[in-house]
């Protein structure tokens, strides 16, 4: 959004991009756990007595 605003801002907008560094030696970004997840699988709602179709041999 800036950088649409800088556009329309200005008669001759500019810009320059720069490559990314590689720091060494600083404390990385916090990562989130593999073992989390955003909420329950809906697979395991389905029962084996009440497949989500009727379809032989499910394997749900």
């Amino acid at each position: 959004m800036k950088i649409y605003q800088h556009t329309i801002s200005t008669k001759n907008p500019v810009a320059s991009i720069i490559p990314g560094k590689t720091l060494i030696h600083t404390t990385p970004a916090p990562v989130i756990a593999a073992l989390t997840s955003r909420g329950l699988n809906i697979l395991v709602a389905w029962s084996e007595a009440n497949p989500p179709t009727m379809l032989p041999h499910q394997d749900h």
